[in-house]
């Protein structure tokens, strides 16, 4: 890939950019990098990019040790679906148009601000608790499969479980590097995370690095909500115009 002076400083600062916010609010980064970079780079090379620096940051992602084995016993088919979520979706994504394309990432983008603005994670009805977890790792499993964003129904499914906050976090990390090991393997044999777009993916964990740290400083010292609002605005903004350049391009 040949990029100009310009767009390379906008895809260094995009990503510096997602990794603040990550570090900051702990979600967001694919969804951040991806609403932008699909807006200057073809969908392949946009998706290739993100999918190491996924894993880097969830390397970041902390819990309690005695609680991981117990997260997997409880979320095993919950991990599976979204194992075999990914490998439909990437399977899906060769034949996706480009315009198509940003018209999924735009709605998944407005869909989880929506969700998060105005909490629309329902209690899990008692006995439902596997059905519905399995349902929403194959949804976002797919969505990861052609977007890299695979967090929002997994994000509503365990927070509609009302986890202890340890519990919670632990879920996370299991769900979410499972998620990231299926990406890399997915993305890697589909042809989209090789050669060149490969070592591009790894050069871009530096810069996500970088802005992972300006945020781990930042947090604590800016108000989190206002933060959340104006990152929730910006992706609504984000997601709206992709819709527009998808249906109107």
């Amino acid at each position: 890939m040949s990029l100009d002076a310009s767009t390379l400083t906008l895809l260094v600062a995009v990503l510096v950019m997602a990794g603040v916010v990550k570090a900051t609010i702990g979600f967001g980064l694919p969804m951040v990098a991806v609403s932008i970079l699909t807006q200057i780079l073809p969908k392949e090379w946009a998706l290739a990019l993100m999918v190491l620096p996924i894993v880097f940051s969830n390397l970041f992602l902390g819990a309690p040790r005695h609680l991981l084995l117990p997260a997997l016993r409880r979320f095993w088919p919950v991990v599976i679906a979204v194992g075999v979520g990914i490998l439909i979706g990437a399977l899906a994504l060769s034949g996706l148009p480009q315009d198509s394309f940003l018209v999924v990432v735009g709605v998944v983008v407005i869909a989880f601000v929506l969700s998060e603005q105005f909490g629309l994670a329902l209690p899990v009805p008692p006995g439902h608790e596997r059905g519905i977890g399995i349902a929403s790792g194959l949804f976002g499993g797919l969505l990861g499969g052609v977007t890299t964003v695979y967090g929002p129904p997994l994000l509503l499914y365990l927070t509609a479980l009302r986890l202890g906050k340890q519990r919670y976090i632990a879920a996370i990390v299991v769900i979410w590097t499972a998620a990231a090991i299926f990406l890399v393997v997915v993305f890697n044999r589909s042809g989209i995370l090789v050669g060149e777009r490969f070592w591009w993916s790894v050069a871009a964990c530096a810069p996500v690095g970088v802005g992972m740290w300006i945020g781990v400083r930042l947090r604590g010292r800016i108000p989190e909500e206002p933060f959340c609002q104006v990152v929730r605005l910006g992706l609504l903004l984000l997601g709206a115009n992709l819709i527009r350049r998808g249906l109107f391009s």
